[in-house]
């Protein structure tokens, strides 16, 4: 299920969550010095933000998903993120939990995971941790 952007305080700063797709752009054009020129014609066809980085999702065309013939191939755009992140890290995914760089556009979502969604039935709920132990038993 959906929620409304999440409000985090980072070090005393009231920030709200931007989307995925809003925060691969914004690092796109903090790699380019914040020209958007440059994010268009970026030559660096490597990195895994590339598809992403004019704020769209190359999966869905004209905005409805295409068919199954039609599809791309690329990552979900969190996923990508992830990966953007282990590479900054040089591979390694503790690196990624104590990232120190809170104010990167994509540190929200350096898990792979979509923090604007609501944890439903998760390990992370008191009462489905204790069902899912009484089940391992």
């Amino acid at each position: 299920m959906f929620c409304e952007l999440k409000t985090v305080e980072r070090r005393g700063v009231m920030m709200k969550i931007k989307s995925s797709l809003k925060s691969i752009r914004a690092k796109c054009l903090d790699c380019s010095a914040w020209n958007k020129q440059e994010v268009r014609l970026c030559s660096v066809k490597d990195c895994v933000l590339y598809p992403y980085r004019m704020g769209k999702n190359p999966n869905y065309k004209f905005g409805y998903q295409t068919g199954n013939s039609e599809r791309t191939k690329y990552k979900p755009p969190v996923k990508s993120i992830r990966a953007k992140c282990l590479d900054c890290c040089m591979g390694s995914s503790n690196e990624v939990k104590l990232c120190p760089v809170e104010n990167c556009a994509l540190y929200p979502y350096r898990f792979g995971k979509n923090p604007n969604y609501k944890s439903q039935d998760r390990m992370g709920n008191p009462e489905s941790l204790q069902k899912y132990r009484e089940s391992r038993r």
